[in-house]
C-alpha cells in the first residue's frame, strides 16, 4: 500500500518580500512590542494534487477555526510531506515518520484582515494500524492585510488527527478526516491594534472599521 502524506495544520508562498515589507513598516511606525499569540483550533483536511518534489506523494489542504488571544480566526493551509529517508527516533516503534516539503497558510479574521505565514518544520507520526497521527509545527508570520499589515512573529503548534476514509489507489491517493490542536507564540502588529481590548475580548464589528461600538 502506498505510503501516505498527511495534510494538517499547520506555509511558504509569500516569504522574503512580505517579511521585508513588514520590517520596513515596523520601522516607520516606531517601536512596537510583541504580544502573546496562542489558542486552540479544530478542522478538517484532505489531499490535493500538488507534488512539488515529484515523488508521487501528493500534498494536502486543511481548514479550521481557531479561538485565539487576538480573536477568532479561520485558517486555510496547503502543504506537502514525505516519508523520512531514515527514521530519527521521533515516532514510536511501528509508526511512520514524515517530514515537511513545504507549507503555507492564511488566517482570516471576521473583519477580513488576514495573517500570512509559512510552516518552517512539521514532523508527523502516523500509526498505520489505526490511521491516527500526531505532529508539531514551527511557523513564521510573514505579514498580512488590514489590521495585520506588516505583522511578524513565530508560533509553535501541536496537533492530533485521524483518517475517516482513505483511497490509496495511484489514481486517487487521497483521504479525509478531522484534526485539532493548540499553538503558542507571539505576534508583533505595527499599527498596535489586534482587534481586542486589554482583556483579550474581541472589539465589536463597528469598532473594527472605525465606528463607535453600540
Amino acid at each position: 500500500m502506498k505510503k501516505k502524506v498527511l495534510s494538517l495544520n499547520g506555509r511558504e508562498a509569500i516569504k522574503s518580500l512580505a517579511l521585508a515589507l513588514g520590517l520596513v513598516m515596523s520601522g516607520l511606525l516606531g517601536n512596537v512590542s510583541a504580544e502573546e499569540f496562542s489558542g486552540t483550533y479544530a478542522g478538517t483536511f484532505t489531499e490535493n494534487r500538488m507534488d512539488l518534489n515529484d515523488d508521487g506523494t501528493v500534498g494536502g489542504w486543511d481548514t479550521a477555526r481557531a479561538d485565539t488571544t487576538i480573536g477568532q480566526l479561520n485558517f486555510q493551509e496547503t502543504m506537502e510531506r514525505q516519508p523520512v529517508a531514515s527514521p530519527t527516533g521521533l515516532c514510536p516503534t511501528g509508526q511512520l515518520e514524515f517530514e515537511l516539503v513545504f507549507g503555507t497558510g492564511v488566517d482570516t479574521a471576521a473583519d477580513t484582515s488576514q495573517i500570512f505565514y509559512q510552516i518552517d518544520e512539521s514532523p508527523v507520526c502516523l500509526d498505520p494500524a489505526t490511521f491516527t497521527f500526531t505532529g508539531t509545527a514551527q511557523e513564521s508570520i510573514l505579514g498580512g492585510t488590514g489590521r495585520f499589515a506588516g505583522a511578524t512573529g513565530n508560533f509553535e503548534s501541536t496537533f492530533t488527527g485521524s483518517y475517516l476514509v482513505f483511497d490509496d489507489s495511484p489514481e486517487s491517493n487521497q483521504g479525509f478526516g478531522p484534526f485539532s490542536g493548540s499553538f503558542t507564540g507571539d505576534i508583533t502588529i505595527p499599527n498596535g491594534d489586534d482587534g481586542t481590548d486589554d482583556n483579550g475580548v474581541a472589539d465589536c464589528t463597528a469598532e473594527l472599521i472605525g465606528l463607535p461600538c453600540p
